[in-house]
């Protein structure tokens, strides 16, 4: 189900947001304190800004995992606080991420498990009343048939809505799209913007 997916993909571009920011507030607390932040006494500070940062993010990405190696810690009271703060918002981050795929997960495996019901509640009725085998198999190609052209209806149901639009916001649409399919084929890719 593509509303999963993009639940999904949002939830993460969330965490990875989250995490780009507090990396940068992580490194911004450690220059507060001139001569007794973490990155003078990890001897980080003479490193690139691009090191920093990773060093940052590894920090943010320990925490939020609740894993705390403890290879870096706060080495003043500036840093401390932020930390104690930032253990308490990040053990909710955690907890909402893991709720949330939790979520995503059933969602994706409603259905098929529905399915799956269905098809062992009435293996179990043909069983028990002894129905012949060919009959067996018609049922279970029916019930198939009945399962995938309910997915395809949630298809042509969102075409009726995608239909429903004005026509440039329908053409801004199926661009955006298939765009990136498109753009994949080397014929459209290398002579289309």
């Amino acid at each position: 189900d593509s509303s999963n997916v993009v639940s999904f993909i949002r939830l993460l571009v969330n965490i990875l947001l989250f995490s780009h920011w507090s990396a940068c507030l992580w490194k911004l607390v450690g220059d507060s304190d001139g001569e007794n932040g973490w990155l003078i006494y990890y001897h980080i500070d003479s490193q690139s800004i691009f090191s920093q940062y990773v060093f940052s993010l590894y920090y943010v990405v320990v925490v939020i995992n609740t894993v705390g190696f403890g290879d870096i810690v706060s080495q003043n009271l500036v840093e401390r606080i932020f930390t104690i703060f930032f253990i308490y918002t990040a053990c909710v981050i955690f907890a909402y991420t893991i709720n949330r795929i939790g979520i995503i997960v059933q969602n994706i495996n409603k259905k098929e498990s529905e399915f799956k019901k269905t098809m062992n509640t009435i293996n179990g009725y043909m069983k028990f009343k002894n129905i012949g085998f060919e009959l067996k198999i018609k049922i279970r190609n029916y019930l198939e048939y009945i399962w995938q052209a309910e997915k395809m209806q949630n298809l042509h149901e969102t075409q009726e809505i995608i239909n429903r639009l004005s026509k440039s916001l329908k053409e801004e649409l199926l661009l955006n799209a298939n765009g990136f399919t498109l753009k994949k084929i080397p014929l459209f890719g290398n002579n289309f913007s």
